[in-house]
């Protein structure tokens, strides 16, 4: 009995003993050399706090831009844009580098730098592919405060009919678009009643089924043309 008494009472101490080892170790326990060794406990114990110089060599694209989107979000544009250009020497595909410019130009537009600005959206526009909306979304941005000549400007249209073009499918209906706003850019802007006039016979060609609203519009250019003329 009193033999037993002792054996209990040192399994209560070796207990003892092993849960104080636990508590005074933290995330350590002792492998079978008898060497502590660091359990991982699978938390991640390094912060990172939105701003900070994260090491583009250790930290993913998605990282970096997800801590500007939150920098942009607070309007934090400044930390932001620095943030962003530690992303030069990384590469991503189309989905992350439409992110990336998406966030420069918030960033540029934020800090009131539309040029700039501009600029970045069309990037956005070139890494979408052929679709047209972001291609107008850069367009109409470009003409607004952001300072381009209408040389620049012409040039840009170019750009984009020849990237929604570049499949050489002259029906692609992406096309449309671009060719109704860049008709009323021509009328509008440069005063170029016949050119645009032209492109929307183009857009008709493409999609007859709005040809009545294509052809309202041939119309009042061709008033315009008719003053001009005389």
């Amino acid at each position: 009995m009193n033999k037993n008494k002792k054996i209990i009472g040192i399994i209560i101490v070796l207990a003892i003993i092993v849960i104080l080892v636990i508590m005074a170790g933290g995330n350590q326990t002792v492998n079978d050399n008898g060497n502590a060794t660091t359990v991982d406990t699978g938390l991640d114990t390094a912060t990172t706090t939105p701003g900070e110089a994260i090491n583009p060599d250790i930290a993913t694209l998605g990282e970096i831009l997800d801590d500007a989107a939150k920098l942009i979000k607070r309007k934090k544009y400044q930390q932001a844009l620095d943030l962003l250009m530690e992303t030069q020497s990384l590469t991503g595909g189309d989905y992350q580098r439409v992110q990336l410019f998406t966030l420069l130009h918030q960033a540029y537009d934020g800090l009131e730098q539309y040029h700039e600005a501009a600029l970045a959206l069309g990037e956005v526009a070139v890494a979408s592919g052929g679709r047209s909306t972001p291609w107008i979304d850069f367009l109409e941005y470009a003409q607004g405060q952001a300072g381009f000549t209408i040389a620049e400007l012409d040039s840009m249209y170019n750009d984009a009919l020849s990237a929604l073009g570049a499949s050489g499918k002259a029906d692609n209906p992406q096309l449309v678009n671009i060719y109704t706003t860049y008709s009323r850019f021509l009328a509008w802007t440069v005063g170029d009643f016949q050119g645009a006039i032209d492109y929307l016979k183009l857009a008709i060609d493409i999609d007859p089924e709005r040809a009545n609203i294509f052809n309202a519009e041939i119309t009042d250019l061709e008033k315009e043309l008719s003053v001009q003329n005389k």
